[in-house]
């Protein structure tokens, strides 16, 4: 579940499908599908414009609100709300992946298995899903890394679910119901 960054809808996951609720009545606004697998994961982009979603077939989804939600005042919301939207851009990926986070600059999602790019990028740059990212915090492979340097290895029981980053800290949840909060001065480890 996530809510939007203006605390009006709350996106959450049902089996295939998002679903966006008014968190201030309770009501069902919009249903997303396109998912082939379960959703693992759902979060809203800083500005509330997007909506990302992972689920278990290997696939990230992009969904742009703005325009979803255009289609209330020609409609009606009674017909919208049972209209099925489905994602405007559809991202492959090499695992499945269980975390999703926008960037605070909407240029990649930050995932389990690393950030991946959503801009443009040149065309000499022939790097596959993941790119240089100079002060990129995040976990992937039993490493903490901070761009395409890994900087800590985490011990063989410490398996990272789910992590955040804030700034130079990064929050990781582990398998085993611990959480390690770390700073990082990354001007330090560069």
């Amino acid at each position: 579940m996530a809510f939007s960054p203006d605390g009006k809808l709350i996106a959450s996951s049902s089996n295939n499908n998002i679903e966006l609720w008014d968190t201030a009545t309770g009501e069902h606004q919009k249903t997303l599908i396109g998912d082939s697998g379960l959703v693992s994961a759902v979060a809203f982009s800083a500005d509330g414009k997007q909506i990302v979603s992972s689920s278990m077939d290997k696939t990230i989804n992009l969904w742009d609100l703005k325009s979803s939600f255009k289609a209330s005042k020609y409609l009606g919301r009674a017909i919208d709300r049972r209209l099925k939207l489905r994602p405007w851009r559809v991202i492959k990926t090499p695992e499945n992946i269980t975390t999703v986070k926008f960037s605070p600059d909407n240029c990649f999602i930050i995932t389990n298995i690393g950030p991946i790019w959503l801009k443009a990028r040149p065309a000499d740059d022939k790097s596959a899903i993941f790119g240089s990212l100079p002060d990129i915090l995040y976990t992937r492979d039993q490493w903490i890394w901070l761009g395409e340097l890994r900087i800590l290895r985490l011990l063989p029981e410490s398996v990272p679910r789910c992590y955040d980053i804030r700034g130079d800290q990064i929050v990781i949840g582990l398998e085993n119901g611990q959480v390690l909060l770390l700073n990082v001065e990354k001007r330090s480890v560069r």
